[in-house]
Formats: structure tokens, sequence, C-alpha cells
């Protein structure tokens, strides 16, 4: 009873209410300070817990001092107070060591590509805005309105890309998933299916919507979720008759619900979505309609003809531009790609600032300016430090430059970004085991799949590291893990088979081959198959039957893949002809594809006639292999070749000195080969010619038993070994190595040369 009289005697309440009151107007005032200064919207919650926290001394404080009278410090208040205010401080601690309490913002200084300072403030990574836009569902009952289903998504995207606080993306690349889920249009997907494609990218929230019409006017209702608890934050209906005003409103409000900074959506720059694509609904409704037949339908006639007549209706119309120049770069149509190319420039301005980056760098690429490109790319890094997409083209641009240690080291920043982008922890362990570090390598595949220990792709990395060392016995455990998880997904089934040929078991990995052709889907199921087929047979010297599945294989990869893709993989795939003796029609297949290649792809033609001459080495002068080989290099180190890159190309110079007969400068070209592309030990074997054509026969059997080591059952490199076994006078390793070609090339075609020679020497060694 004493209690209560004194906490709510007169001057009790006053000290509880001063505090109260007092402490709404802190939290109003720290509100004030993190809009107006664009602070962390963590310390609001920080002012709120503190100001909770410390009510247990406010009780203490009015218990005592509500009372009339003198008044001293007691034991209790001198203990409680500060164990409180302790308290309060460790519970902070505790709730918010993870919250960036500072700015959301941070200012930096870059130089652009001409060498101007550009001063920039720009967002803290913990404060950017991650989401996807799925399509639309489309509830007016009228199939005419199927086009803004994807229209307002893409409208949307684009909008709130101009804000630095939003790294805003749509599920193009889930396209085959949203397909074989059974949605073949990308439309009105379950919400589960939609929280998985957002959680496999890792976007921490996903916007859906759907479209009504009454009468004029459009019913646009946005829904945002929080991705990992499937959590609905917002709901909100926009009513209009304009779709770009509509797509402005809806943009803003998704700002305001993400809690973006109110000051930083005053004063950003926010053009009218109409003015970063188009104001035209009839060239975005004809820019849409060839974005979804390229998305779904593949058709990139029908998709370049949409596009063509979207910007013939607005010849502004600036992404579009950038679109066409990929797919006329996709479709080998060079005169209109330099079009787009200088068309897209000159209406970089209506791109958000991001795109321009990416537009500026892959200008500057198609020029052959790589530092420009370089540049560019590091400017948009510095300007967008906390946005992954600069340091992914840098991973590409190392890459190409075959500056593995810098590609690693932008996974590893972006890893630092976004601990989230799991795929960048495969990444460099493909690049470690390209390097030939197989054992750091498998650190990063094991990490992987300690993270996604239910994700066939984690066991079957590490199968494929596994295949590569020649360990087969753990590549086809891990495999077989891979099938437990996804029973029918066809290329693990190709990689099994795989290990069965290598391991010596043709007839089972045909068998294999054949149970997994019967399961196919889809066109990159069956060119899978239908590759595998054709390596195989080229293995056993069946080249006919290898050329046969070769352009099965190519007939599937022109349903799914660019033009310019295609053509590519037939210009390096030509040398099986020439295996199975059909020399004539190789030539025919090279100057088909030259007539048919524009600038700058037809750059590449010099190195498959280069390829050509190496393969004709018996019958054709040197001088022209190394001709053709100097009139690529000198397009490549120009920056004037796409597509390819470099590593490799040694391997030709030392091709090129075995014809000349310069065995020792060919060792040195294959070893450095070796050292580039430490995976591939058939290279052993180009090596171990030529040291037994030096007669150095010890270092030749050495390189080959190295090749052994991981391709047992590789004819070729027994047939060797055969003859230099031999040649140190060890008839019987010599005939036990010469029979398991043979027996590998037992059902060989007629034609296939090395068997022919094998089956000579086997008569000759025999008597």
């Amino acid at each position: 009873m004493h209690l209560s009289k004194t906490i709510f005697n007169k001057n009790s309440l006053r000290i509880l209410g001063f505090y109260l009151v007092g402490g709404w107007g802190i939290l109003e005032f720290v509100s004030f300070l993190v809009d107006h200064y664009m602070l962390s919207s963590s310390l609001i919650d920080v002012c709120l817990v503190t100001l909770i926290s410390m009510i247990p001394s406010i009780m203490i404080i009015a218990y005592y001092w509500g009372i009339d009278g003198e008044h001293k410090w007691t034991r209790f208040e001198k203990i409680g107070i500060p164990v409180n205010l302790i308290a309060t401080v460790i519970f902070i601690f505790i709730l918010f060591q993870d919250k960036e309490l500072g700015a959301t913002t941070t200012t930096i200084i870059v130089e652009d590509e001409e060498g101007q300072k550009i001063e920039r403030v720009i967002p803290k990574s913990e404060f950017r805005k991650k989401a996807v836009i799925f399509f639309f569902d489309n509830e007016t009952a009228d199939p005419k309105l199927n086009w803004l289903q994807y229209g307002i998504a893409v409208m949307l995207q684009a909008d709130l890309s101009q804000d630095i606080f939003f790294d805003i993306t749509l599920p193009n690349n889930y396209a085959s998933e949203m397909m074989e889920a059974g949605f073949s249009k990308g439309v009105d997907l379950p919400l589960m299916l939609k929280r998985k494609i957002a959680n496999k990218i890792h976007y921490k929230y996903f916007i859906s919507g759907k479209i009504s019409k009454q009468h004029e006017e459009f019913s646009v209702t946005i829904s945002l979720y929080e991705t990992k608890r499937t959590k609905l934050i917002t709901e909100n209906t926009f009513n209009g008759k304009d779709i770009f005003n509509l797509t402005d409103e809806i943009s803003v409000q998704i700002k305001e619900d993400l809690e973006v900074p109110a000051r930083h959506i005053e004063e950003m720059t926010d053009l009218p979505v109409s003015e970063i694509t188009t104001n035209s609904v009839v060239a975005f409704k004809l820019a849409i309609n060839g974005y979804t037949a390229l998305l779904f339908d593949n058709n990139y006639e029908e998709g370049i003809e949409y596009l063509e007549r979207s910007v013939k209706e607005d010849p502004s119309f600036a992404v579009i531009y950038n679109a066409l120049h990929g797919l006329y770069l996709n479709t080998n149509m060079n005169e209109k790609r330099e079009q787009a190319l200088e068309l897209m420039m000159k209406y970089l301005y209506k791109l958000p600032e991001d795109k321009q980056y990416h537009v500026k760098a892959m200008y500057h690429h198609m020029k052959g300016n790589p530092e420009k490109r370089l540049t560019i790319l590091k400017m948009w890094s510095d300007l967008y430090p906390d946005d992954i997409s600069p340091h992914v083209e840098l991973v590409r641009y190392y890459h190409d430059k075959d500056q593995l240690e810098k590609a690693v080291s932008e996974n590893k920043l972006i890893l630092e970004l976004d601990p989230e982008q799991y795929n960048c922890i495969r990444e460099i362990g493909d690049i470690y085991k390209q390097k030939g570090n197989y054992e750091t390598a498998l650190k990063y595949y094991e990490q992987y799949a300690e993270i996604f220990p239910d994700e066939y792709e984690s066991f079957t990395t590490i199968g494929d590291l596994y295949k590569t060392i020649g360990d087969y016995p753990m590549a086809k455990s891990s495999y077989e893990k891979a099938v437990a998880m996804e029973p029918e997904k066809i290329s693990t089934m190709v990689k099994l088979a795989r290990i069965e040929y290598r391991t010596g078991n043709f007839d089972k990995a045909f068998e294999q081959y054949e149970n997994a052709l019967n399961l196919c889907k889809s066109p990159e199921d069956k060119e899978s198959v239908y590759g595998g087929f054709s390596s195989l047979y080229s293995l056993t010297g069946q080249m006919n039957k290898s050329i046969e599945y070769l352009e099965l294989y190519f007939d599937e990869q022109e349903k799914y893949v660019p033009p310019i893709v295609v053509l590519t993989f037939k210009l390096f795939y030509f040398h099986r002809y020439i295996s199975a003796g059909k020399k004539d029609y190789a030539l025919q297949i090279i100057q088909t594809i030259e007539s048919q290649l524009q600038p700058p792809f037809d750059n590449m033609i010099p190195l498959a006639y280069c390829e050509m001459y190496i393969a004709l080495s018996d019958t054709v002068n040197p001088d022209k292999a190394e001709s053709a080989l100097e009139e690529f290099e000198q397009a490549y180190n120009k920056g004037e070749v796409q597509l390819l890159s470099s590593v490799g190309l040694i391997g030709y110079h030392g091709d090129i000195n075995v014809m000349k007969g310069n065995y020792e400068e060919a060792i040195l070209n294959y070893r450095q080969e070796l050292k580039q592309n430490p995976t591939d030990v058939s290279i052993n074997i180009d090596i171990g010619k030529c040291y037994r054509k030096m007669k150095q026969l010890k270092k030749a059997e050495e390189c080959l038993e190295n090749c052994l080591k991981v391709l047992p059952f590789y004819p070729e490199a027994h047939y060797e070994i055969a003859l230099v076994y031999s040649e140190l006078e060890d008839k019987e390793k010599a005939l036990e190595h010469l029979k398991t070609a043979l027996d590998i090339w037992k059902d060989a075609d007629d034609i296939f040369k090395p068997a022919q020679q094998a089956k000579k020497k086997l008569k000759e060694w025999e008597g």
C-alpha cells in the first residue's frame, strides 16, 4: 500500500510524466536527425530501447524522490541505478552489435576515363535494398493486356534502378526454372516458387503484383515480401489511367515501405520512368513483346523485329539499343550492331547511371580499348562500392586477360560486399582448379557444400575436381550423391557416363548415355548427351559415328543458343572431320563459316585455318600454319577478338615447332601451356612425343606416365608410351600398352589413322 501511494503521489507522477514527455521529445529529435542527415534508422531503435530499459531507474527515482521533504541517496539507489545503466548498455550492445549506427552514406572521389575527378555521396552497403520484381498477374480478363504483366515489372525495375539505394532485378535468368515448374510464360507463380527463386539469388525482398481494370482506369496492387520468412510487409493499391504515372507512384511507395531515408527521397534526382524509357505506350508494348519472345520462346528473329519496330516508334528509347546491340552481336549482324552501339552512346543520358557505366565499359570493349574499359569498371566500382555488378564485370575482364589472381580477389570482394553471393565461393574454387591448386579448390567447394548440403551442384563440383585429378572412385561417389538429390538431372548422368569410359567401362558408358537420352526433356539435355556420345565415339576411333552425334549436338544447340555461339563451336570441331578422312568437308565448313562471320568474329577464322594446317601437318608447309597464327594473334593483341581467351595459344606454337622439327622449342611451348592450363594433362602426350623424337626416352616415359595417371584409358597415350618402351627395348611393356590402345580402338573406322598405325606396329613387333 505504501509503495503504491508513494509511486502514484503527485510528485512521483510528475517525475514519470517528465520522463515520458522528454523521452517522446528525444525520439522525435532523433527521428528528425535520422531523416535530415540520412543516419541509420537503427538509431531510433537504440533510443527507444534505451528509454524503455531505463524505466526501472526512473521508477526508483520517482519512489524515493517523490516524497516531500529532504532526501538523501539510499544504498538501493546507489546500487540499483548503476546496475540498470550497465544492464541497459549490455542489452543495447547485444541487440545492435551487428547494426551500422552511423550515416547511411559516405563520400568518395574518383577519376573517370578522361582523368576528371568526380565527388559522389553513395549509400553504405548495409542500407541498400535488394529486391526481385516478379511478373504481375493479369486479373482484367482481357488477354490483350497480358503485356502489362511484364511491362509494369520492367518499368518498375528501371525506375527503382535510378536510386543508388536499390539493387533491383527481374527473374530473367530463371525463365527455364519457371517453365519447368509449369509456368511457361513466367506469370501466376505460386508464392513459394517466388520465394525459392528470390532465396536462390539471395535477395532479401521480393515484389509481386496484380493488375485489374475498371472502365478506363487501371488498378495495380503491389505486395512486398521479406524473402526469408515469406512475410508480407506491405500491400498497396494504386489507381490511374496512365501506366507510366502509376509506375512512378509505386516506386515512391516502395522506397517508403523499405525505409529509404526521407531526405534522400526528397533530394535525389528521380526522373519519371517515361523519361528514362519511353513516353510511347505503342513503343513500350512492342518492346515488351520482343522481350517475352526472347525470354520464353528463344525466338531471336521475332524478338529483334519487335525491338526494331519499338525504336522506330520512339528513336530515343535508349535501353532498346542496348538490347539490340547484344542481339545483333549474337546473331552475327555487324553493321546493325555498330549502328546500335553508336545510338546507345548517343542516348546514354536516358539510362540509369549504373547502367551507363555498364554500357560505356562494353563500348570500349567492343572498340578494342581494354585500358579504358578497365578504367570505367574501376570507376563504376568506386562510385557504387557496395554494388557487386562492376566487380562481376571485373572478374570477367581479368578472366579475359588471364589475370586469375585478380579474378580471385574480385570474387572475394564480392563476398565481402554480399556474403550471400555463394556462387562466388564455387567460382573461386574453379579458378584455383584452373591454376592447378586442387587442395585450395577443394576447400572452397567443400565450403559451398557445407552451406548447401541439399543442393546437387554442391557434389557435382566436388566430383568434377576429383575427375580432373584422376580420383575416379571419389568422383563417382560425389556424382552419385548428386543423382540421389536430383535423380533425373541429365548433366549429372552425363558426368557419370564419362567416369565409366575414363575407367575403361566403355559399354557401360554407352548404356548410360542411352538411358540419359531417354529421359531428356529439353534441347539443353539432348545437347549434353549427344556431346557425350560424340566425344566417346571420337575416343574409340569411330569418327563417322562421332560426326553423326556431333551434328545432332549442333541441331539441339541451335534451338536455344545464340547463332554466333553455334558458329564458333562449329569452327573448332571440324578436326573430327579430318580424323574421319573428310579433309575437303572440313575445309568447306571453315569456308562456309568464314563467309557468314562478320567483324569482329571473323578474326577467329585465321586460328581455324591454323588448326586445320596443324591437323594436316603431314602434307602442309608449317609456314602456312605460322602465318595464320600470327594473323590471329595480331587481332587478339589489339582487342579485336571476341569470345576467346589466350589460354592455349602457346600450344599452337608448340605444334608448329613440331611441324618444323624444332622439338626443344616445342617442349618449352608445351610446358608453358601446361603451366597456364594444368588441368589438361593430355599436353604431356605432346611433350612426351617431343622427348621421344629427341631420344630422351626416360623423360618421354615420365611425361606419358603423368598423363596415364589421370587418363588411364587414353589410347593415344598408350600408343605413344608403347613406342617409347619399344625404343627402350622393353618389349613386354611396349606390347601391353599397344594392345590396350588397340583394345580401345577395336571398333575404330578403317580410315582412322592412329588405329591403323597401331595395328601395323603390332604386326611388326609380333613378327
